[in-house]
């Protein structure tokens, strides 16, 4: 997954918000997640492209344990993740067969932790825009955004 010029997942040398919490199945670094119900912990996100207003929190990778981009966080590990504001960058998953043609192509959540590329009638919350021109082809792949 990790390729050259990828080895971060949140690019700006600015401190982003963080929140922690027990992961409550694997979790992706550069994944969309949420706190499950009842605060149980972290895990990547199901939410649906239509659903508006929730916090937008992506997946760290592990570096106090000198894990990489391509380390997943263990279930019942303490995962981190960070808050991506707006015109922050970061590197985060985005969905298989996404051909992203130009810079500024909004993204929205796949419901699996990963993103797509949003729809263009405001139906869907736009979490980021693409910075940078890349076809994920047929795998998940790590695509540098910036906050929306």
């Amino acid at each position: 997954m990790a390729i050259k010029g990828k080895r971060l997942i949140f690019c700006d040398e600015c401190t982003l918000p963080d929140q922690e919490g027990v992961a409550t199945a694997a979790i992706r670094p550069g994944a969309l997640v949420t706190f499950a119900a009842a605060g149980a912990g972290l895990v990547e996100s199901a939410e649906a492209a239509t659903v508006f207003g929730s916090e937008k929190l992506f997946a760290d990778y592990d570096m106090l344990k000198g894990g990489t981009v391509d380390d997943s966080w263990a279930i019942n590990e303490y995962a981190i993740s960070r808050q991506l504001e707006s015109g922050k960058r970061a590197n985060v998953l985005v969905a298989a067969a996404q051909n992203i043609t130009k810079r500024g192509v909004g993204l929205a959540s796949n419901g699996d932790g990963t993103l797509v590329i949003a729809a263009v009638d405001g139906t869907e919350d736009v979490i980021c825009y693409s910075d940078e021109i890349i076809n994920t082809g047929g795998a998940v792949a790590l695509v540098r955004v910036r906050g929306a």
